[in-house]
């Protein structure tokens, strides 16, 4: 699985085929992906040398990778060009296929391979209503 997750805490979860399939339709129909940027390194204490990662910018391995606003912009109108003109998808959903584009929007999101909560369990939200959150199957 892959899961998106844009700064409103909003998530968008894709199966990897599903993913994969939402990449390939965007850059068939215009989109020219700028790359991501790099997930963050991790802390190791027990080693005395910084890692020097050299990061290919991919989307495809969720990783922990940011899409900028301005790509994830990118990637939404070309889906909705895509959905536009009647491109046969395996995702079977245009509406969830819609609102990934409107997700898009909220200023770029982080790609995961980790399923994330905004809130502690079994902490009950009383004045903020729930993040938006949809699963598209391929």
């Amino acid at each position: 699985m892959v899961f998106l997750y844009n700064r409103l805490g909003d998530r968008v979860s894709f199966s990897t085929a599903g993913w994969k399939e939402v990449l390939d339709n965007a850059g068939i129909h215009g989109w020219k992906a700028a790359g991501t940027l790099q997930p963050p390194v991790p802390f190791d204490l027990d080693s005395c040398h910084s890692e020097t990662v050299t990061w290919d910018g991919n989307y495809a391995r969720p990783l922990g990778q940011m899409v900028t606003p301005s790509d994830a912009a990118e990637l939404a109108a070309a889906v909705e060009r895509a959905l536009t003109l009647g491109t046969d998808w395996n995702v079977n959903r245009r509406s969830a296929l819609r609102a990934f584009t409107s997700f898009c929007r909220q200023r770029g999101f982080l790609v995961s391979s980790n399923r994330f909560t905004n809130r502690p369990l079994g902490v009950r939200r009383t004045t903020t209503p729930p993040a938006i959150h949809y699963k598209i199957a391929s």
